[in-house]
C-alpha cells in the first residue's frame, strides 16, 4: 500500500530545459517518478511560459469575452464540423436532464488543421480540422496571441513527455511519436460572476499518468502553497 501524503509535490521542471546537464533532467524524472506513484499529482514552477505571456491571455480572454453576443455567435462551435468555437451560456449542460443551465461561456480550440482530408493520417477522424477565430478587424491580437500560448504549452508537454519517459526507463523522446497528430484542446471559460479561466487538457498527458500509476493513497483535504505567477516562471 502507498504511504499518506500531507501536501502537494512542488517541482522545478526549469532543469528539464538545461540541455547540457543530463544530472538535473534525471533528477526531474526522479522526482516525477516519485510524485506520481506516491501522491498522484504536483505543482511545477518554472516551466519556460512566461507571465507577460499569460498576462497577455487573460487580457486577450476578457476583450472577446466582452464582445456583443452577437459577434461571440459569428464563431460559434455549431458552424464547426470539429467542435471548434464559441459556446453561449446554457449551450454545453453536464446534466441535460437537469432544470438548471451551466453558467458559463467559452471558446474551444485545437491543433488548427486547415484541410484535415488532405492528411491520410486523420482523413475522416472527428474532431480534427480548423479553428474559429474571431476577425482581425475586431480583435487584431487575439490569434497569434493564443496560438503563442498554445505552441508554448505544447512544448511544455513534451518537455513533460520527456521526463515521464525517463522515469520509466525509456529514450527522452519515446512518447512523441504519439502526439505527432494530437488532440490538444484548449478551453477559453468565463463563469457568471467568476473571473475569466483557462482550462487545457493533453490527452496524451492523462494516458501517461496512468501509466506512472498516478493515484492518491487517499483522499484528503490538503493545504496546497499558493503559486504566484513570477513564481510559476522565472525563466
Amino acid at each position: 500500500s502507498m504511504e499518506a501524503f500531507e501536501s502537494v509535490p512542488v517541482i522545478d521542471v526549469g532543469r528539464l530545459f538545461a540541455d547540457e546537464d543530463e544530472g538535473a533532467r534525471l533528477e526531474v524524472a526522479r522526482e516525477i517518478s516519485d510524485a506520481c506513484t506516491k501522491v498522484g499529482f504536483f505543482y511545477v514552477t518554472n516551466h519556460n511560459v512566461q507571465p507577460e505571456l499569460m498576462n497577455q491571455v487573460r487580457e486577450q480572454m476578457k476583450l472577446f469575452f466582452n464582445l456583443p453576443d452577437e459577434e461571440k455567435r459569428k464563431i460559434s462551435n455549431t458552424l464547426s464540423p470539429c467542435h471548434r468555437g464559441y459556446f453561449g451560456i446554457g449551450d454545453e449542460n453536464l446534466d441535460a436532464d437537469a432544470k438548471q443551465i451551466d453558467l458559463k461561456e467559452g471558446i474551444d480550440i485545437g491543433i488548427d488543421i486547415p484541410n484535415p482530408e488532405q492528411n491520410s493520417s486523420i482523413a475522416g477522424l472527428p474532431n480534427y480540422g480548423p479553428n474559429l477565430w474571431p476577425p482581425s478587424s475586431v480583435l487584431s491580437s487575439f490569434r497569434p496571441t493564443l496560438e503563442a500560448y498554445f505552441d508554448k504549452v505544447f512544448q511544455l508537454g513534451l518537455t513533460l513527455l520527456g521526463a515521464f519517459a525517463r522515469a520509466l526507463d525509456l529514450p527522452e523522446l519515446y512518447f512523441n511519436q504519439y502526439v505527432y497528430i494530437h488532440l490538444l484542446c484548449f478551453i477559453l471559460y468565463l463563469y457568471l460572476s467568476l473571473p475569466p479561466a483557462i482550462y487545457l487538457s493533453m490527452y496524451v498527458l492523462i494516458i501517461t499518468c496512468k501509466i506512472l500509476s498516478w493515484r492518491a493513497s487517499r483522499y484528503a483535504y490538503l493545504t496546497s502553497p499558493a503559486l504566484s505567477t513570477s513564481a510559476r516562471s522565472k525563466r
